[in-house]
């Protein structure tokens, strides 16, 4: 499993991280919720993936298309550009210590639900842990690295396309995150951050028809067949990270959050050791 494009590209929220729940009383509120904890993956990109060809999406996509332009004529998208610094040695490193340690986390929740009579969750966890198989994980890998790269800094013509892309949906997802960073929360931002990763791999085959980089036109090709299958299991890992929090949790509920929750505090370590290697090589050079 490629961490870095599961963590920044596919996911619609940080990797690892518990979701809380909307608060809010009303029953509908409170129904809506159940229904995301409930939903498959499978069935709720297969939803978005409807609504996306419908065009449902246009017009707010529309307005993050607006506010790009405005922004790049501002010039003021150069802090996002200086947090795009490459890939390092220490992030390779760290990269394969976290694999090693999601390879666990996997073996660990599957033997959780093993012999569960709720098969509904225990399809959830699945899903949610499956391989993807290595050409799809070569493929992600590859972008990954672009997705480290600021803008014009990519080895040839091809690649900086891709970077271009990636980076124009990178201000897109973090505009259309500022309700929730305003606290305000819902179903409907998340649906349409996953919209929003299907139009950037659209726009990214698009592009790659014309490559001469043929490895990168491959890969492109290979994640945008295989997206709604990466989304979806996005989708119900981050169900499965809800029940953190869930206060009425049952046992199996209970057994899944608690490796989820020891892993999460194995991850946090594993980041606080890349940011402290990545500072004394800075310091080095």
């Amino acid at each position: 499993m490629n961490v870095l494009l599961t963590a920044l590209l596919l996911s619609v929220q940080p990797a690892g991280e518990a979701v809380e729940a909307p608060k809010a009383s009303s029953s509908k509120t409170i129904a809506v919720q159940k229904e995301s904890q409930t939903r498959s993956g499978a069935d709720a990109i297969a939803s978005i993936r409807k609504a996306y060809n419908e065009g449902q999406y246009r017009e707010a996509f529309k307005e993050l298309d607006d506010s790009y332009r405005e922004i790049q004529e501002k010039e003021g998208l150069s802090a996002l550009k200086e947090m795009r610094i490459g890939s390092s040695s220490p992030q390779k490193e760290w990269e394969e210590l976290l694999k090693g340690t999601l390879a666990e986390r996997n073996a660990a929740l599957r033997s959780v639900v093993n012999d569960a009579l709720d098969r509904k969750l225990a399809d959830k966890v699945i899903s949610a842990i499956a391989s993807r198989g290595s050409a799809v994980e070569d493929s992600l890998s590859c972008l990954a690295k672009l997705h480290t790269q600021a803008p014009g800094a990519g080895k040839n013509d091809d690649e900086n396309r891709i970077i271009a892309i990636d980076f124009e949906y990178e201000y897109k997802a973090l505009h259309l995150d500022m309700p929730l960073i305003l606290g305000q929360k819902g179903e409907s931002l998340k649906e349409k951050q996953l919209a929003l990763k299907m139009e950037m791999f659209d726009k990214m085959l698009a592009a790659s028809k014309e490559f001469k980089d043929d490895a990168l036109k491959q890969a492109i090709e290979i994640v945008h067949a295989n997206l709604d299958t990466l989304l979806q299991q996005n989708w119900d890992m981050a169900d499965l990270h809800k029940l953190i929090n869930k206060p009425d949790a049952n046992a199996l509920e209970e057994n899944i959050a608690n490796v989820l929750t020891k892993y999460r505090e194995k991850f946090s370590d594993l980041s606080k050791m890349f940011v402290e290697k990545q500072a004394v090589q800075k310091d080095v050079q």
